[in-house]
């Protein structure tokens, strides 16, 4: 026996919200307004180019509001490719929850099928923490385990905590231990699950704009629930040798430096050492970027650890010319860490041509040696 598919939407979880005041559902149903919209003054990121890239033109940007909602008898459902569908007790699809990112006339893959499995019911409370890219260790920190911190501050008790099943299992259940979530408390969704809880636990989620290329700010209240837990769970130290690091990908799958041979023995003649995160613990990445007092890396996850440095700490994050996306300049100008970017060889894309475009994130790059050094010097002078 099949469930109809669901049929409407709401655009997002405050509208579902503000229907449910006087709905059949309003008994059960409840709401928390956690962090209010933020705006964040950013620094002024060094360079050695004649004036900053566009992409960090945007000098106050908003850091959304963050809040949480109890829905009665709400239903979840994973599909393929990772998706998810949040769906209210009167069938329809809650799209900001569930779909993750905008794409002008995407459909939403619920939408593409005949009928759902029959939903299995739970008297538990179960929380979505489900996130579309969950296996990049920046959007699982930020976009799963950040909106932890709405339930917490909510008063929810929560059962369950259902997440994306795209793994690495490493860093997400190591995360999740941390934060006092055992596995036994953990479901991990995959393709056929639906799931009708009594009370489900949907903190808000900011979908992501692929198209054209706009910046979408890093939730402040995100990276300081997970720098102040993890300091206070971890209770990092400096530890000598690690003053100066360079955060190599020579693990990682793609956006990898082609000419890093060479790069590395300028690297380690100015003083850096190299490190690889690909085999160190959660709670080791805490304390390896607490250490540091200059980070230079290659665009990529390694560097959400940059929430854990001291003030002061500087950054220098190296892009390849067909993708940028300044997230961690954002995390800089909470922290007081001083921000600095590279651009690699090659020609660099126009706004027009949609830099940015998250169908270039996997383009590997070519450090310009000269760029590279004149920087080194300019971060070994403090300017």
């Amino acid at each position: 026996m099949s469930e109809a598919i669901p049929v409407g939407t709401y655009t997002t979880l405050r509208e579902w919200i503000a229907a449910s005041a006087n709905g059949p559902a309003a008994g059960g149903a409840r709401h928390c307004f956690v962090h209010p919209a933020q705006t964040v003054r950013m620094t002024v990121p060094g360079t050695v180019d004649p004036a900053p890239h566009p992409v960090f033109r945007q000098r106050s940007p908003t850091s959304p509001e963050g809040y949480v909602a109890v829905i009665p008898e709400g239903r979840y459902f994973g599909g393929d490719n990772h998706s998810s569908a949040v769906i209210a007790p009167d069938n329809k699809l809650i799209w900001d929850v569930s779909l993750n990112f905008h794409i002008p006339n995407w459909v939403h893959p619920v939408f593409k099928r005949q009928s759902l499995p029959p939903a299995v019911r739970t008297t538990e409370t179960v929380a979505v923490l489900t996130f579309v890219w969950s296996r990049n260790y920046f959007h699982w920190m930020i976009d799963a385990v950040g909106r932890i911190d709405l339930i917490r501050r909510s008063g929810l008790t929560v059962d369950k905590y259902i997440i994306s099943g795209d793994g690495p299992a490493r860093f997400q259940e190591e995360s999740l231990a941390l934060l006092g979530i055992p596995k036994h408390q953990i479901v991990r969704s995959y393709d056929g699950l639906h799931l009708r809880a009594a009370r489900l636990v949907v903190p808000s989620l900011q979908p992501y704009s692929l198209l054209p290329f706009l910046s979408n700010q890093v939730p402040r209240w995100a990276t300081d629930f997970l720098r102040s837990e993890l300091f206070r769970i971890v209770k990092p130290r400096p530890t000598g040798g690690y003053d100066r690091i360079y955060i190599s990908r020579r693990d990682a799958k793609h956006r990898k430096v082609r000419n890093e041979a060479e790069v590395i023995r300028v690297m380690k003649a100015h003083g850096y050492r190299e490190v690889t995160l690909g085999g160190m613990s959660v709670a080791d990445q805490v304390r390896l970027f607490h250490s540091a007092k200059t980070i230079v890396s290659p665009h990529g996850a390694s560097l959400t650890n940059i929430m854990f440095c001291r003030p002061g700490t500087q950054v220098l994050d190296i892009f390849a010319p067909e993708y940028m996306y300044p997230c961690f300049w954002h995390i800089s100008s909470y922290y007081g860490l001083r921000y600095s970017y590279l651009i690699g060889a090659g020609r660099r894309l126009t706004e027009s041509e949609h830099i940015g475009l998250v169908g270039n994130v996997y383009a590997d790059l070519t450090v310009d040696i000269g760029s590279l050094v004149a920087m080194l010097r300019r971060l070994a002078a403090g300017s």
